[in-house]
Order: structure tokens, then sequence, then C-alpha cells
């Protein structure tokens, strides 16, 4: 289609929806739909022979940036749908998130729409109820002497820290002083929210483990324990997977013992500089630092020569879902790591966001939007009708594609 004008005539379904998403004509999407496809005929990449996989994140384009009772912004649903998922297209999270929380946004929040995820800034993805973890860490031990230090230090200066559900430690998220509103809101997210959970639930859950924890002891509505790797192992795994997301307060104690409590109340004098610095100070070089501003700390494991991204993730995930074919990924995202660079990929960021900043910054080409919304309908109309372009007889400038 190089050089070609193309001229767009919307069907009537994908119109109405459009118009029912607060767009008063189908305009603004008819020439973002044909900036997307000049980057792709630029590319060499054809949406009318390939299979394509529809990828977004969660917070900013279909969520609020900061904030975890993952509400999604209205008409979102109605967006998503507009988009067909067939044997040639596949919609995709693609987020830093864990895959419970996730999966519990896509069943709760968006009605159970069949939609693949990548998770854990692209350290796993699950497809058709099948998890797959890509190059996991081949010695746990270094992780968890990292995160046994992460708890001596926090017991020395009072933290409070909770830990997100990650299948992999290749990437780990942690939440200081993270509870309340404008810090990380964690008491809304909905693998926390309506849950009161006491100290004596978390010690019942460590000593009702399949690990060895001879070592816990409650006395005076604290945990009490040795900061041991066993230890730290049996605790990772409480509040890991069985009550993620649950703040706890760790305090130090007689020798080097330390103790942990549930608390509600955050910690105020504690700021973002303060959570740098007690990153910088803790987590060793193996492992890179990526500071969030809803009060937690993504860590990445980088020694074994892999590091994850979204975009390899998002590869892989097309090579199992269109397997022999070649497919285009197309991603929106507000960050820089949500950036696609690739032949297979165009990236749409959200206008005004670091990764449209980032884009313009390094030539990378790319169709900014608004949110999740314009951006699926954009999809919609790409995707929805498969068309065979035919070279015509005689020139002409026009080929009118019916979508």
């Amino acid at each position: 289609m190089t050089g070609l004008k193309i001229y767009m005539i919307i069907k009537d379904d994908l119109s109405r929806t459009i118009q029912e998403c607060g767009y008063g004509s189908d305009y603004y999407i008819k020439s973002q739909i044909e900036k997307v496809i000049e980057i792709a005929d630029e590319k060499g990449l054809d949406f009318y022979s390939s299979p394509v996989l529809i990828g977004f994140d969660v917070q900013g384009p279909v969520t609020r940036l900061i904030g975890t009772d993952f509400y999604p912004w209205t008409h979102i649903k109605n967006a998503i749908l507009s988009t067909n998922k067939n044997e040639y297209v596949e919609k995709c999270i693609i987020s830093g998130w864990d895959l419970s929380s996730l999966r519990g946004f896509r069943d709760k929040r968006l009605g159970g729409i069949p939609i693949s995820i990548i998770g854990e800034l692209g350290a796993v993805f699950e497809y058709d109820g099948k998890i797959y973890e890509i190059d996991p860490i081949e010695n746990s031990s270094e992780f968890y002497n990292m995160e046994k230090e992460i708890f001596i230090e926090a017991a020395q200066q009072g933290l409070k820290i909770a830990i997100q559900g990650n299948v992999s430690k290749n990437v780990n998220c942690f939440y200081f002083e993270g509870d309340e509103p404008g810090r990380g809101d964690l008491r809304e997210h909905f693998l926390v929210k309506g849950k009161d959970i006491s100290t004596t639930d978390i010690y019942e859950a460590i000593k009702s483990s399949a690990y060895d924890t001879d070592d816990f002891i409650y006395k005076n509505e604290k945990i009490f324990f040795e900061p041991t790797i066993k230890n730290t192992e049996a605790l990772d795994y409480i509040l890991r997977h069985v009550y993620t997301l649950q703040s706890v307060r760790l305090g130090k104690e007689k020798g080097s013992e330390i103790s942990i409590a549930i608390d509600r109340k955050d910690n105020h004098n504690f700021t973002l500089d303060h959570m740098k610095e007690f990153a910088n100070m803790i987590i060793p070089d193996s492992f890179e630092i990526d500071e969030n501003a809803d009060f937690c700390i993504d860590v990445i494991y980088r020694k074994n020569g892999f590091r994850p991204t979204k975009e390899n993730a998002a590869n892989k995930l097309g090579k199992v879902r269109f397997p022999g074919k070649d497919f285009i990924i197309l991603n929106t995202g507000d960050k820089e790591g949500d950036v696609f660079k690739g032949k297979n990929t165009i990236f749409c960021p959200q206008v005004g966001s670091p990764a449209h900043e980032y884009c313009l910054q390094n030539n990378i080409e790319h169709v900014a939007i608004v949110n999740a919304i314009d951006y699926f309908l954009i999809m919609a109309g790409i995707t929805n009708e498969r068309v065979e372009c035919v070279t015509p007889t005689e020139p002409i400038n026009t080929i009118p594609l019916y979508i």
C-alpha cells in the first residue's frame, strides 16, 4: 500500500460503538487507523494476512495511574469488546502486576472478557489456563539472601512492608508504608479490601504451612523469629501467596531477633526519597531497582544474563498463540518499559506520558492515543475485517478499505 491514500469506511456497528464511547464522529478513529497502517506499511507489516496480538497496560490506559482499586475508565469494556477475538487476534494484558492481581482485574473488573496475561514486567505469561515462566532464576538462595537483608533493615527502621504475589523470582515487588490512600492504597486492592487479617492469622498460616517453622513464636501480639534463610523462605511464601499484599510492620528485638505484626497505619514520615535510599543501600548489584510512585520498588534479577521485558514476553506468547506464523504486536502504555521497538511491533503511547516523551526523544515511530478506549476502537477498525488488498489494473491513488 506504499504511496497510496487510504480511504476508510467504518461499518455501522463499530461506528455506533465509537459514538457510544464519546466520539462524535468517526473522523478521529479513521485518522488514527491511517497512521497505524502507515507505520505498518513502512515496516513491511501486513494486517490483512498476519495474526495480531493486541497488548495493553492496566494503570494509565485502563485505570488510574495511582490506586489499586483497578476500576476501569467508563466505556473501556465496550471498546475492548468492539475488537473481535478470533483465530487471528489475541488480546493481552501486559503489566508489571502479578498474575493473581491481573486475573482478578480481568475477571472482576472487565467481566471475564477472554484475555491472555503477561505479568511481572514480562517474567511470566498466562495463556489458555497455563502459566509460562520465562527463564526462571536458577539460584533461589540469592533471592532469599536479598530478601533477608530487606527484612533485617526494615526491622531496624521499624518499617511496614507488603509483598506482591509474583510467580517469578526474577521480578519482585515490595511495598513500604503503602496501605493508605495517596501512598500505595493497598487497603483498596481487591485482594486485600474487606479482609480483616490479624497477626494471629499470619502466625497460624505460618505454622500450618509445609515449611519448618519451629523458630516462629507468637507472644504479646507479635510474631518473633530469627532472620535466617529458612525462616525468610517461609515468611516470603505466606506474605507472597497466602496473604498477598497484606502489610506487616517489622521490629528489631533482642539480639538478632526480629518481629512482625499487622499495622493499619502508615508512617507518613517515610517518603519516596527514603524508600529510594533504603533500596540503594540494601539491594545488591545483581538486582536492578525500579522505584514507583505508589511506594513500592520492583527488584529485578539480572545476573543470569536475562532481563525480563514485556516485549520479549509478548513475542514468546505470540509464538505459543500463533505457532509457525509471523505476527504483529501492538501495545499501549504510559512508561518507557511499555515501549515496543521491534520490527514486528507498533507502539501507541498515551499522549503526554513518559512513554510518549521517550518515543519523541528517540525517534521511535508511534501513534499517540488518549487511553485504551480509542486504542481498542482503532484496533477494531483494523482487525475486525480481514480485507485482502488487490493490485488495481489501472493506476489510482485511492483504495477503499471496508472495515
